[in-house]
């Protein structure tokens, strides 16, 4: 989401000029924002309007708006704890790593079938299985189950996506 540009847009810079630079300078804000974070309960209490999966079809279908702050917590915490490490920062790297793993050990308890491995979310199937593939979310052995899924989701609307812009994103 847009909040996570603070940490997406130093991290795509280091990544592409390799300069450390940016990563130290923002990474103050990679930490407040991960407090931030950690302090939402937004897998028990939606916090609406916050970030969901804009403009599916219809609203009647959208994903539920936690499967996208987890997917971008995660994304977050992983980042953070890459650029803690690059700076030599090795305690709070393993600080963030944990932060990345109980987001996604908690994504998995409430959304994803253990016998079967998709998702199941009461709307917004799309959306949920191809943004735990895209963002990390899912369990390297229950990749295929979801991406079975998310076909067969497709099929049944006729070939057609049936999602909004994070739904999109990870399907395109």
């Amino acid at each position: 989401g847009w909040e996570s540009a603070l940490l997406l847009v130093p991290w795509y810079l280091y990544l592409y000029q390799g300069d450390t630079r940016i990563l130290e300078e923002s990474y103050p804000n990679f930490k407040k924002y991960m407090d931030r974070l950690a302090a939402a309960d937004y897998m028990n209490k939606n916090p609406s309007g916050w970030l969901g999966d804009w403009v599916p079809v219809s609203d009647k279908r959208m994903c539920p708006e936690a499967v996208i702050h987890a997917g971008y917590h995660y994304q977050d915490a992983k980042i953070t704890a890459l650029a803690a490490r690059l700076l030599g920062r090795n305690g709070e790297a393993e600080k963030h790593e944990a932060a990345a793993a109980g987001v996604k050990k908690t994504f998995r308890e409430k959304y994803v079938d253990p016998a079967t491995g998709r998702v199941n979310v009461p709307r917004g199937t799309q959306t949920a299985a191809s943004w735990a593939l895209h963002q990390g979310l899912a369990g390297e052995k229950d990749r295929a189950a979801l991406t079975e899924q998310l076909v067969e989701e497709i099929a049944r609307w006729k070939g057609h996506v049936e999602c909004g812009i994070f739904g999109a994103k990870a399907i395109l």
